[in-house]
């Protein structure tokens, strides 16, 4: 039967209760088992209903996000490559998250308590552990494909085939289910009523939180590391080759060209051209490869703020309960909530991370956002193009240049002219 504790407030009734449930459990021994479930409540209703507003934006966003992601791969023809193939098994996984781990978070998180059955937690742990691991080792198994391309694009790029995808994504989805699955056959934390909690015991966490988090970790840092020494030496190599004086018009840059190489052009107003847009290739080039540095560590540093605080605090416990160091107050179940619910905000993350910086993903996304779904793939290949010839966003200068060439009335100057300022 469930404790009355009427009986305690008569005695103590300028006690908050809170305190009641706390003296229950010390004073009289009362079991955690026997105790109502209003000991449990956490918060109260104002701060339930700001907690409930909060994880119910990360739960809807870290859906629509991810799922956007998986969209755009099926939909533009341009996306769907072998490569892209991880970053779509990392929306999926993150997608699950969001509907499978999140809602019964979420639900936990605000009532204080476990309002469902014993089955129900056993799944939802399963559940929780498999698809976060299986982010994480996704993250990491995306460091080491761009790794290799990086490293080796010649050899890489021609072994880097759906197959080889599909393997590593295997690969992941196995590991994730070596870490998810043991605590239900012996390694499972013994329930006590309205808590759904990990193992704490001490060596499924050392096997668990070495495979999920800290080799994954320990990997996307020396290959990130190798990948940054890597671009600051490409970097450097380039501007080497191509340092040249501040270029302003196409004269300075067909002189120096042309003085420098040897080279023997025309110099007509199509050479000129030629010329300029090679040194601009090559400005466009360099700010690339910074981008794609600075993203690397965007990447890394989310990451690793994300889940290192959880996967500290969760070894932390485990020794705890190992050596039977008292820990356990209120102060220290809002840390590891918070460490918890900040491991669940990195599947938010993984899509603005992985699309919004990739420009491939940037133009799908904003027609999803738009509405514009209808014809996709040719306003997408209207848009590169703009991209392309002129660096704009809109149709109208190469339009308007058109209508300029076909015009008998304006001379080859001026339009070469135009042309010189549409490219630059």
């Amino acid at each position: 039967m469930n404790v009355n504790l009427t009986y305690i407030y008569t005695i103590h009734p300028n006690l908050t209760l809170i305190r009641v449930c706390k003296m229950a459990k010390r004073y009289w021994n009362i079991s955690t088992n026997l105790l109502p479930t209003d000991c449990f409540v956490k918060y109260s209703f104002f701060n339930r209903i700001i907690i409930s507003l909060i994880l119910s934006i990360l739960t809807i966003g870290t859906s629509l996000g991810n799922f956007f992601i998986i969209l755009s791969v099926f939909l533009v023809r341009k996306l769907r490559t072998p490569c892209n193939l991880l970053v779509v098994n990392l929306a999926t996984t993150d997608f699950l998250v969001s509907i499978l781990v999140l809602p019964l978070a979420g639900v936990y998180q605000v009532k204080g308590f476990w309002i469902f059955n014993d089955t129900f937690c056993s799944a939802f742990i399963v559940f929780d552990v498999l698809l976060c691991t299986a982010s994480i080792l996704n993250l990491c198994a995306i460091s080491i494909d761009r790794y290799l391309i990086i490293l080796k694009p010649m050899e890489y790029a021609v072994r880097r085939n759906k197959k080889r995808m599909i393997l590593m994504i295997s690969i992941t989805w196995m590991a994730a289910a070596l870490i998810s699955i043991p605590p239900l056959f012996g390694w499972e934390k013994e329930k006590t009523r309205n808590t759904c909690a990990y193992s704490n015991d001490l060596g499924y966490q050392i096997y668990a939180t070495t495979i999920a988090f800290y080799l994954p970790l320990t990997i996307m840092l020396i290959l990130y590391g190798r990948i940054f020494v890597l671009a600051r030496k490409t970097a450097l190599s380039e501007n080497k080759r191509f340092e040249m004086p501040h270029i302003t018009n196409l004269n300075e840059a067909a002189s120096i060209l042309l003085y420098d190489h040897k080279i023997k052009f025309s110099r007509t107003s199509s050479t000129k051209q030629l010329i300029y847009k090679r040194f601009q290739s090559n400005k466009m080039k360099k700010i690339s490869e910074n981008k794609a540095t600075i993203t690397l560590g965007v990447i890394l540093s989310c990451f690793t703020v994300c889940w290192l605080p959880f996967f500290i605090c969760q070894i932390l416990v485990s020794i705890f309960d190992a050596f039977e160091i008292r820990y356990k107050s209120q102060t220290s179940e809002v840390i590891f909530q918070v460490f918890l619910w900040l491991g669940y905000f990195n599947s938010f993350i993984n899509p603005i991370i992985y699309a919004i910086f990739n420009r491939d993903f940037q133009k799908p996304l904003k027609l999803f956002v738009s509405c514009q779904c209808k014809n996709m793939n040719n306003k997408l290949r209207n848009a590169n193009y703009v991209d392309e010839i002129g660096g704009t966003s809109s149709l109208n200068s190469i339009i308007h240049f058109r209508q300029i060439k076909t015009d008998p009335a304006i001379s080859t100057p001026q339009r070469n002219e135009y042309k010189y300022r549409l490219c630059s």
